[in-house]
């Protein structure tokens, strides 16, 4: 099945979350139903305010600078650096994965996670219940973050996995994105996650008071 990166998959440390100092391989999925240009602009919710980030020629992630405004991963997402992404199939992607442990995300009595982010990797799900059903029964996966902003609805082959899924999601507030909440915050959607699997509310907040406001209603 076939599947896109946004960059090779990585091992680190999950920095957030409560799955914080926990050893992960992280693989970055592209694309992404939001357009969060209203981060890092002074005023977010008016778009006729907004300034733009130089356009980035690359030819390499090493090449990449964070933009000021907008969305901070846009090499996932944005046209111009389709050139860099790994266009591969779910097995060859197990095979890089697990590479990165060795051969076993239980090797030696550990439990090493998969953190799938984006993008928006909830655009790949069926990719990801085929993936993880191949981490599991090739390479002792047991446990998997994804990381979502909780828009795109849940399909039930998601559902049927083997592997124990948390999700974290991140809905993406007016006031910092610039989103309308009609398009960014999706409660049926998020309420059908949380149906199915243990998860945690991710928000990005600013100094202005609305955010927290906004938050929380």
């Amino acid at each position: 099945m076939n599947i896109t990166l946004a960059q090779p998959p990585f091992f680190s440390i999950q920095g957030e979350g409560i799955y914080v100092g926990v050893p992960s391989v992280f693989v970055r999925l592209t694309r992404c139903t939001l357009d969060c240009k209203g981060f890092g602009q002074c005023h977010p919710k008016d778009p006729s305010t907004y300034k733009s980030n130089p356009v980035q020629h690359i030819d390499s992630l090493d090449q990449y600078e964070t933009p000021k405004y907008g969305c901070d991963t846009s090499y996932a997402k944005d046209p111009e650096f389709e050139h860099l992404w790994i266009h591969t199939d779910t097995e060859s992607l197990a095979k890089m994965c697990a590479d990165l442990v060795e051969g076993s995300f239980t090797k030696n009595g550990s439990d090493m996670h998969l953190v799938i982010t984006g993008g928006e990797p909830m655009l790949y799900q069926e990719a990801i219940a085929h993936l993880l059903t191949i981490l599991y029964n090739k390479y002792d996966l047991r446990n998997c973050t994804i990381e979502t902003n909780g828009t795109v609805p849940l399909k039930p082959i998601l559902c049927e996995s083997p592997v124990k899924i948390f999700m974290s999601v991140s809905p993406k507030l007016h006031c910092c994105s610039g989103v309308p909440n009609d398009k960014a915050i999706k409660p049926a959607v998020v309420q059908k996650y949380i149906q199915h699997f243990d998860g945690q509310l991710k928000f990005v907040c600013g100094k202005d008071p609305e955010v927290w406001k906004e938050m929380l209603t």
